[in-house]
């Protein structure tokens, strides 16, 4: 059985399926670059929101294509 569709992504996720850098990724969000997400600053620390489906369709690939790569870095990482 597939696992499903995430309904968001974490930093190094949304890394991964875009091949862009984390760092990339959370200083575009914290500056309002990108139309997907949010990123808010709580005390001295940044929270990141990363919705999935807007995410892929953003970067131009099928989300069955990013739960492919997704699983194969988790595989990479294991």
């Amino acid at each position: 059985m597939q696992n499903p569709a995430p309904t968001r992504l974490t930093v190094k996720q949304a890394a991964a399926i875009s091949k862009m850098g984390a760092q990339f990724i959370r200083v575009g969000m914290q500056r309002e670059l990108f139309p997907f997400g949010s990123a808010v600053k709580l005390s001295s620390k940044w929270t990141y929101h990363i919705p999935f489906v807007p995410f892929c369709e953003y970067v131009g690939i099928e989300p069955e294509k990013a739960l492919e790569i997704l699983s194969l870095s988790e595989e990479a990482t294991a």
